[in-house]
């Protein structure tokens, strides 16, 4: 939906809008898209943090490296066919109870931390 919209806001398209089968959930992401041209972000935004940001608090580092719009972005849907994100790896497979890697934080996710998962995610 977000890509929907932007396309069309820069195709010159002010009013966009949903039809049948449109949940609030989609007019809420084409609110979100275009929050900077709208000069506001909607109401509904302060219930929902936009791609994974409610992530980065998480204990494993791994589901921390989702907190971020590219990793949704790119995402690929697991299909079962040799080489699909079903077969993938984490990169902390052997990771136990007890190790520090796993300590919940009261405080979220700094950036600096965030960046050291992100370069493991990205390799």
């Amino acid at each position: 939906m977000q890509r929907y919209a932007r396309e069309a806001y820069e195709l010159g398209v002010r009013y966009i809008g949903g039809c049948c089968g449109v949940e609030s959930y989609h007019i809420r992401a084409v609110s979100e898209e275009l929050a900077k041209e709208r000069n506001k972000k909607p109401l509904s935004s302060e219930k929902h943090d936009p791609w994974g940001e409610g992530l980065k608090m998480h204990t494993k580092p791994w589901v921390r490296a989702r907190a971020r719009r590219s990793y949704w972005e790119n995402l690929s849907p697991a299909t079962g066919r040799p080489y699909s994100a079903a077969f993938s790896k984490p990169d902390n497979w052997g990771v136990t109870a007890g190790s520090e890697d796993l300590v919940q934080k009261p405080e979220s996710t700094t950036e600096e931390e965030l960046e050291k998962v992100f370069q493991k995610s990205d390799k």
